[in-house]
């Protein structure tokens, strides 16, 4: 239990390391939890999640699609880099290593910050207020960026009615989640805490 607690921090750390990578390398910017690429308003479309060879992929050595959905996005939903995979959650890691095109793989059991992405791209968000960066947020060492997620590869909130797959899975490893802060490091939730959208946006 606490050597595979030990390899998810491990493995969120790596992630943050990409993701402060990323927001350098596009203009402080943190990678949105999803894309959307149609050619023309009428075209198929695909939508490329955050671990996407289009998006974080080359920082975290993914060279897949990531495309969970889309008429275009049939083919390399898996992964080459098993570290967006909670290693508690074996049955994910068999699934996410498929990279088959007719793969089963779409949940990851690790989720991003659905809240403190931008909204432009963002297919969960309406564009209502514009992308805030890394460093505008007021409360990094307590901004959580990724997390233990029941299924989902995003999550919105530290509770959800609607849907149970992108809640924290805060009994996981020896009764904590683990989570990746905006700083950089990486910890485990005992309890629900953290910032809410709200907060992450108050820098504004």
């Amino acid at each position: 239990m606490y050597a595979l607690s030990s390899t998810c921090k491990g493995n969120q750390k790596q992630i943050g390391v990409g993701m402060l990578q990323y927001a350098d390398d596009n203009d402080g910017l943190p990678v949105v939890p999803g894309m959307t690429y149609q050619p023309a308003p009428s075209a198929n479309y695909a939508v490329y999640a955050w671990y996407s060879r289009y998006l974080l992929g080359p920082y975290i050595g993914n060279t897949t699609d990531g495309s969970p959905s889309g008429s275009l996005g049939n083919g390399g939903r898996g992964t080459t880099s098993l570290i967006i995979v909670c290693p508690a959650r074996p049955d994910l890691v068999s699934q996410m290593s498929d990279l088959s095109p007719t793969s089963s793989a779409l949940y990851t059991g690790i989720g991003i910050n659905d809240c403190a992405s931008p909204p432009a791209n963002n297919w969960f968000r309406t564009n209502t207020m514009a992308p805030i960066r890394i460093h505008q947020f007021s409360f990094p060492v307590r901004t959580v960026m990724v997390l233990d997620t029941v299924n989902l590869r995003t999550w919105v909130a530290w509770t959800n009615p609607e849907i149970t797959a992108d809640r924290p899975a805060y009994g996981r490893h020896g009764g904590s989640c683990n989570a990746l802060f905006a700083d950089g490091h990486v910890d485990g939730l005992k309890i629900r805490g953290g910032d809410t959208q709200e907060a992450t946006m108050a820098a504004r």
